[in-house]
């Protein structure tokens, strides 16, 4: 079962930072931002790699919508363009 309380507490603090204060994350949770599976994948240590779709979900329902999915949607965010 997918859950996003099964987000680790280090990948949630790295994304709630980037929401709230912009501030850059780690590669792996930068390719789950861009929405890159096949990178996350390959970054992701044993542990993050199972819970790649919990993480996924936690993403889904903390972020703005228009703040991750791509590079471009990233790269807006943290430069402060998008609210």
């Amino acid at each position: 079962m997918i859950d996003p309380n099964l987000c680790p507490l280090p990948i949630r603090a790295a994304i709630d930072r980037y929401v709230k204060d912009r501030i850059r994350p780690g590669s792996f949770v930068m390719l789950v931002l861009k929405n890159d599976l096949f990178g996350a994948i390959k970054a992701a240590d044993e542990h993050n790699l199972a819970l790649i779709p919990n993480i996924a979900a936690y993403v889904s329902e903390h972020c703005p919508y228009h703040s991750y999915g791509s590079y471009d949607l990233v790269l807006l965010h943290l430069r402060g363009g998008s609210e």
